[in-house]
């Protein structure tokens, strides 16, 4: 075989090594999601018979498992719903309240903002000369010329 016609071979072997390590890493991921119930009920037993605060519920040559409690707000609860409710309807009724008053901020905010925008162009002026645009010049050339590309593969399991 000529030496393009291995290297070709190689490739298709590690590319195909690397598609099939892919697989089994989701499904060894999907096995983990199927027994994880089994085991946060397994390290909540461990825990019950610790006499420390850890929370490590295993350790071994392999690494440790630590129980880790996420808080997680149910935003479908009776009550959560009625506050966040109660919450929008006062904001509609402050809304309605103090309109006149609301319209003078929103005015004086978009003036205040024209006024920022006019001075943040005025700095930039002041901060900006034909030299310094000739430097940003030469400084994207040179990094363009310095810039090279980094392999890397994205893999997609079937």
């Amino acid at each position: 075989m000529n030496k393009a016609r291995i290297q070709q071979l190689t490739q298709v072997s590690t590319l195909g090594r690397i598609a099939y390590l892919r697989q089994q890493i989701a499904h060894m991921e999907s096995q983990i999601e199927a027994i994880m119930p089994d085991a946060i009920a397994e390290a909540f037993e461990v825990l019950k018979t610790k006499s420390s605060d850890s929370r490590v519920v295993y350790e071994g040559s392999e690494g440790k498992i630590v129980l880790v409690l996420k808080k997680r707000i149910e935003f479908k609860d009776r009550v959560v719903m009625r506050l966040d409710e109660d919450m929008k309807a006062e904001v509609i009724r402050l809304s309605k309240l103090n309109q006149t008053d609301l319209n003078a901020i929103s005015d004086k905010v978009l003036k205040l903002k024209n006024q920022i925008e006019l001075l943040e162009k005025k700095r930039d002026g002041l901060l900006t000369s034909n030299y310094l645009l000739r430097l940003k010049k030469h400084y994207k050339i040179a990094c363009d010329s310095a810039a090279y590309l980094v392999p890397s593969l994205s893999v997609y399991v079937k």
